[in-house]
């Protein structure tokens, strides 16, 4: 691209006229010969560094667009001329500083020790693939499918330290998960349970009284025979009464019947019971979510028993996308 450079009165150089050849090109020397005073007089013949030189002069053989009014040569020539004042030229024309540094920007590109963005991998790496991509188009599809090689050896990395990771926890885990199951399930929790035995406390804690109340009221039928004689004495039909009295006796029978059934049920049973499943309610919200939570704690002691597995797994995945 650089195809000649000529450099006159530059502080070490009197007089310089380079004719360079394509491809790598190396300036060597001690210290203080002269190498970045000339690297700073070639990039001050495209405005892009500041020289003392007289002239700094550079041949190139790229096209200048058309939108900056500059005609083409088959060889362009970029100079900077310092006498009194710096001034600016292509092929003889004299254009601003600012004009040039546009035009030269769009075909040169230099590396500055002031900006090391330049020597990050990424641009080291892109600017080599842009050079093969001239000699051999299949480097696109390479790209491609490295990227997708190493996005997959990227995830299964992570994968693999997320499950080293939790690994040295899971002892701990898989004993909490083991506690909350087993808290659980020793109390084994039915649905609508705990509203049924809040029913039988307060069946239980009337027991007692209602079943006095009971014998008391049955004294009645004591009477039954009495009120019926009397009614026939008075000429009224005893049939609603007789109704009644068998309607009051089935009420009390079953009550009583009721009653006497809990006679079964040890209340210190019943108490115990209630203050576990209110443990649960108190802790995880209702039984609902307690069984909820069971679910859940069951679902990941699965997934830490299964660890082993899936950490092979990921392992396998990780070893074949290294050696692709």
């Amino acid at each position: 691209m650089l195809d000649r450079f000529y450099l006159k009165d530059c502080i070490v150089f009197d007089e310089i006229e380079l004719d360079l050849k394509k491809g790598l090109i190396v300036f060597s020397g001690a210290s203080g010969s002269g190498k970045s005073v000339l690297m700073e007089a070639i990039l001050s013949s495209f405005a892009l560094g500041n020289s003392p030189a007289y002239i700094a002069e550079s041949s190139v053989d790229f096209v200048i667009d058309n939108d900056f009014g500059i005609e083409n040569e088959d060889i362009n020539i970029f100079k900077q001329l310092k006498k009194d004042k710096t001034r600016y030229f292509i092929n003889n024309q004299t254009v601003s500083k600012k004009t040039m540094q546009n035009i030269a920007l769009k075909h040169i590109k230099h590396l500055s020790l002031k900006d090391y963005s330049d020597f990050e991998n990424k641009n080291l790496l892109e600017i080599i693939d842009s050079r093969i991509q001239k000699y051999d188009k299949t480097i696109i599809d390479l790209k491609k499918e490295y990227q997708k090689s190493f996005i997959e050896l990227k995830e299964s990395k992570q994968e693999l330290d997320r499950i080293n990771d939790e690994e040295k926890r899971l002892i701990e885990l898989k004993e909490f998960c083991e506690f909350e199951i087993n808290k659980i399930e020793s109390i084994n929790p039915k649905i609508g349970e705990y509203e049924e035995l809040m029913e039988i406390k307060k069946e239980l804690s009337r027991k007692e009284k209602a079943l006095s109340a009971i014998d008391e009221a049955m004294r009645i039928f004591e009477f039954e025979g009495s009120v019926s004689r009397a009614l026939e004495l008075v000429d009224e039909d005893s049939s609603f009464f007789d109704d009644a009295i068998n309607e009051l006796a089935s009420k009390l029978e079953s009550a009583k019947e009721k009653f006497e059934a809990l006679e079964e049920i040890d209340i210190e049973d019943v108490l115990n019971r209630i203050e576990q499943l209110n443990e649960l309610k108190n802790r995880y919200g209702s039984i609902e979510e307690s069984l909820e939570y069971l679910k859940k704690k069951k679902e990941e002691l699965e997934d830490y028993t299964n660890i082993e597995i899936k950490k092979e797994n990921i392992k396998d995945i990780f070893e074949k996308s290294k050696i692709n």
